[in-house]
């Protein structure tokens, strides 16, 4: 049974934060978490961090005076504490450190499987895709819309209930090691890398430095974890490979595990293939028209993952959840994850 906002107290969560309590009973109870004090409803934590513009530090006496049932800060609280009370004040050495880490403990307190997806292109629209196929078995959790940093990504996990069977989340980048910390926050069961090109090249020094922080998923993820790569992606299988880790491959290439074949437009009908893996082939129709949506574009999922993820019986259910993704964001649907790629992305995939 994973953790519930409503029954979780200050006790709870002090050990994972390794923080200490200077004000405030132990005892006290949260009804959810907010970095936003202007909009913190009574009764939630606030969470203090800060950014290029503000130090939310300074907005503590406003998320106090909104009920805000406790707050987790750097530094001595300074705020004045309304009448009538008694607020949990949490010091940490790092709150945005502290943020991820009580987000994977509190993933690894619902134990679901959580697939993580990253790459130069298509994150967010993979993302929404897998998450709308894997939501026709059970409640999925997903980010919502790109909330793929070192702060949204921690909320997203925080807002697992117990109702979720399974996680999709997105991990984007900026800077290098950030993928790296946003793996371990996650502890993905599967990790998928769409593509690596020339994007948010700033912050990592040129496409190379690109490269390193994309496989950075690859080096932290879990033995126990598999690893999907583009197959047609040589550069990011060269770069992989040396970790050692479980990889499977998707494409049209002859060689990647999970490989499309013989696409066929159907017109408005969409389009048909042939998905070739572990000597099986299956026909598959995707409701979207245009042969130019997948012409060099094939995503795969493990389906020892998530059960029951393709067959033939279930393939006008997953055709069930077809919906026109952004111009520019085709996509595929096989086994039980929908990965996009754009028919004109830089790398020219």
């Amino acid at each position: 049974m994973g953790f519930r906002w409503g029954d979780v107290t200050a006790r709870d969560i002090l050990t994972p934060l390794g923080g200490s309590l200077v004000a405030g009973s132990p005892d006290t109870v949260f009804s959810g978490i907010s970095t936003d004090s202007r909009k913190i409803p009574r009764g939630y934590l606030f969470w203090v961090l800060r950014g290029e513009r503000h130090d939310a530090h300074d907005f503590v006496a406003d998320a106090l005076e909104k009920g805000a049932a406790g707050v987790v800060l750097e530094e001595p609280l300074k705020a004045r504490i309304p009448e009538g009370s008694r607020p949990a004040v949490i010091k940490v050495p790092d709150t945005l450190k502290a943020l991820g880490d009580l987000a994977g403990w509190w993933r690894q307190g619902h134990g679901i499987p959580v697939a993580a997806v990253t790459g130069s292109v298509g994150k967010t629209t993979t993302k929404e895709m897998a998450a709308a196929i894997l939501q026709l078995g059970a409640p999925t959790l997903k980010n919502e819309g790109n909330l793929n940093n070192l702060i949204g990504l921690p909320l997203t996990l925080l807002s697992m209930e117990e109702r979720h069977r399974r996680a999709v989340v997105e991990m984007g980048m900026n800077r290098a090691g950030e993928i790296a910390r946003l793996t371990e926050i996650a502890d993905p069961d599967i990790g998928l890398i769409t593509n690596v090109a020339k994007a948010h090249l700033e912050g990592v020094g040129g496409e190379e430095g690109v490269l390193r922080a994309k496989t950075e998923m690859v080096e932290k993820i879990s033995a126990r974890s598999l690893v999907l790569l583009n197959g047609d992606d040589k550069r990011l299988l060269e770069a992989s490979l040396p970790f050692g880790k479980r990889i499977k491959t998707f494409g049209t290439g002859r060689n990647c595990d999970f490989r499309g074949t013989g696409i066929r437009n159907l017109g408005r009908e969409g389009i048909a293939f042939e998905l070739h893996y572990e000597g099986k082939v299956l026909s598959l129709t995707l409701g979207v028209p245009g042969t130019q949506h997948v012409a060099n574009a094939l995503a795969a999922c493990a389906r020892k993952t998530w059960s029951g993820a393709l067959s033939p019986s279930g393939g006008s259910r997953v055709g069930s959840c077809f919906c026109p993704c952004p111009e520019g964001s085709p996509w595929w649907t096989i086994l039980t994850m929908q990965i996009p790629f754009p028919s004109r992305s830089p790398c020219g995939l």
